[in-house]
């Protein structure tokens, strides 16, 4: 229900064969969610794209993989985001709100520039946050 209900999507996604092996079923979800909105005139939630997360250039799975997930972004009619979030605990740790952060370079610690960049990108592929 919460994708019908959506105006954009990000799909963040391993580059891994296990994680591309389920994007297929991801998008038919995506899928069924339009033909849900249809009926009620609701919006498409629009795809902005496939985020590859815990991906760093120099890994072999990265190397061996990177190119088929383009392949599976043009299939679906979206794109990759040039900025990738790298593997690191700082991520995993950032939405505990148990730790108390007063600013946004503390919470991501090692991994703030990557995750402003993402999030830059993000507000250029929506144009209006």
């Amino acid at each position: 229900a919460g994708l019908a209900l959506c105006d954009y999507l990000v799909i963040p996604t391993e580059v891994t064969e296990l994680s591309m092996d389920a994007l297929p079923r991801t998008f038919e979800m995506i899928q069924l969610a339009h033909e849900l909105a249809a009926p009620k005139n609701r919006p498409k939630p629009e795809v902005l794209g496939i985020l590859p997360t815990k991906a760093h250039a120099s890994h072999g799975q990265y190397q061996r993989h990177i190119n088929d997930l383009h392949e599976i972004a043009t299939a679906h009619f979206t794109t990759l985001f040039q900025q990738h979030l790298p593997i690191s605990p700082s991520l995993a740790s950032a939405t505990d709100d148990t730790i108390k952060h007063i600013f946004l370079k503390e919470r991501y610690g090692s991994v703030y520039d990557p995750v402003r960049l993402v999030a830059w990108e993000l507000h250029k592929r929506i144009g209006r946050i």
